[in-house]
């Protein structure tokens, strides 16, 4: 760390905008000792001298707007409310994603060996980075989801999604369920299959994201996670939680938590939840 410091320290930056919901300790000291003159970041309970611009953090919006707030203190930005009348900002927030044709055909090609070509194409990615296993739904529920779902919808073909740290659990469910396991791809490939797809059905974690650059449209199940603040910016993106009351609890220290708030979510709640809002939008 402190070999990046002297390294930033020698390229003499002028700004440095910290993403909305990082720690503002840890980041503020850290680009504070980098040198960088003007650094914008936000707070939380307190105001610190280590950021030159600051806003303070609001847990009730999403993080994209949290940072559209930073940006603006910097930038002559359009208000909020202009945007959200004025065309020219229709497509502001909207997210992106841009992918070679290699990967465009790598991803036909699997979808046509994995599945029938009359499938309602439905992914499912059950797990989320190593750091915040605590988000996900258990595999074995998946399952059952799954076989929930094939009964009600026979036309639908399930593929599994699986990174490096959740390959165990994509294993297992494609193992049970009989379902073709997307895995060891690159991102690009996953986001073209993604685009291929008609539904994606997801623990909170970045797989959600790529697919809002699709508009595809996806359920998300939230535990211990703000979909406030994290949720996929997708008009055709639904959250999926239980109502305990302690949820969500990833911005406060909890302790002997059963993560009750994703155990307490049983696939047939889930099930139920996706059956009546897709008959609903169709």
């Amino acid at each position: 760390m402190l070999q990046d410091i002297k390294t930033i320290r020698r390229s003499k930056y002028d700004q440095v905008i910290v993403t909305s919901g990082i720690n503002p300790v840890k980041a503020g000291l850290y680009l504070f000792l980098t040198g960088i003159r003007i650094r914008c970041g936000d707070y939380r309970s307190q105001t610190l001298s280590f950021y030159t611009l600051k806003c303070r953090f609001d847990p009730a919006i999403s993080r994209t707007l949290g940072n559209y707030h930073l940006f603006a203190l910097l930038f002559r930005f359009p208000p909020l409310d202009r945007i959200s009348t004025d065309i020219r900002f229709r497509d502001l927030f909207r997210t992106r994603y841009y992918f070679s044709k290699d990967s465009a055909d790598a991803a036909t090609g699997f979808l046509n060996s994995a599945l029938s070509p009359h499938s309602f194409i439905v992914a499912i990615h059950p797990g989320c980075n190593a750091q915040n296993r605590y988000r996900r739904w258990n595999p074995e529920y998946f399952i059952t989801l799954i076989t929930l779902l094939r009964t009600r919808f026979p036309d639908w073909g399930f593929y599994i999604i699986a990174g490096p740290d959740e390959k165990e659990e994509g294993n297992m469910i494609s193992r049970s369920t009989g379902s073709p396991l997307l895995t060891d791809v690159s991102l690009d490939i996953v986001a073209a299959t993604l685009q291929q797809s008609h539904l994606l059905i997801n623990t909170d974690s970045g797989i959600g994201h790529i697919a809002s650059c699709f508009h595809l449209r996806t359920y998300t199940i939230f535990g211990p996670g703000d979909e406030r603040q994290t949720a996929p910016q997708n008009p055709r993106a639904k959250v999926i939680r239980s109502s305990l009351p302690c949820a969500p609890c990833n911005q406060r220290k909890i302790t002997r938590c059963q993560a009750e708030c994703l155990s307490s979510l049983t696939p047939e709640l889930v099930a139920e939840g996706i059956v009546k809002d897709y008959d609903e939008r169709q």
